[in-house]
């Protein structure tokens, strides 16, 4: 670790600054995602298209401060313990605190800092919402218009190394099958009912032989 990471400001290590930082920019995205919590039972479509646009703008801008406030962005290993027990998550629509000691110990070893971990606690929280959303979109065309903002969320903030686009497929493949599957079953659900209700009327017998003597002699003459 850096003298710089150990050193103390007013009282206060650069690891706690950081936690502090990250808390406070935490909260000030929980509170604006709690707002969107009423337009979930509403209007799902609009919901999760709120919900997208209020991660990706402020993820793009806290991510950008950070590394920008603390330039050597080299934490130790123990920065995701440290982190786990402080930062605010969303979950199911609901603001939690998480001591996700399970989440912590699944990270890579390769994931160090706090700015990591914040961002895969955020992300996490974010295909939940999208997850959740998905069942309740009946149509479509609503399905690939969601698909593509979703899209274009990782793709925007691929830019500052936050691309979850490959995330994103076995969700929507999954909705896709299922949504598939319930149309042809109820398209082939009403045509078996329109075939039982059709009424069938059946040509006389004497017609239907003239019809096939009339076929019989053009077979010969030809």
């Amino acid at each position: 670790m850096s003298d710089l990471t150990t050193s103390v400001l007013f009282g206060i290590t650069f690891q706690q600054l950081r936690i502090a930082f990250l808390r406070g920019r935490d909260s000030w995205l929980e509170g604006m995602l709690g707002e969107l919590t009423s337009a979930a039972q509403d209007n799902p479509y609009e919901y999760i298209t709120r919900v997208l646009e209020a991660n990706r703008v402020p993820m793009f801008e806290i991510i950008t401060q950070y590394r920008a406030i603390f330039v050597d962005a080299d934490d130790d290993e123990s920065a995701s313990d440290l982190l786990a027990s402080s930062v605010t998550v969303v979950e199911h629509g609901k603001s939690t605190v998480k001591d996700d000691a399970a989440a912590s110990s699944a990270s890579p070893a390769s994931v160090q800092g706090f700015l990591h971990f914040w961002v895969h606690k955020r992300v996490r929280a974010l295909l939940q919402a999208i997850e959740e959303v998905l069942p309740r979109l009946k149509e479509g065309h609503v399905l690939a218009t969601v698909l593509e903002q979703c899209m274009y969320c990782g793709f925007s903030l691929a830019r500052v190394g936050v691309d979850f686009r490959g995330m994103l497929v076995p969700l929507f493949e999954k909705r896709v099958v299922d949504l598939f599957t319930k149309q042809i079953a109820r398209g082939a659900e009403e045509f078996a009912d329109s075939l039982t209700r059709y009424q069938w009327h059946l040509a006389p017998v004497r017609q239907v032989c003239w019809l096939l003597l009339l076929c019989l002699n053009s077979i010969a003459i030809h």
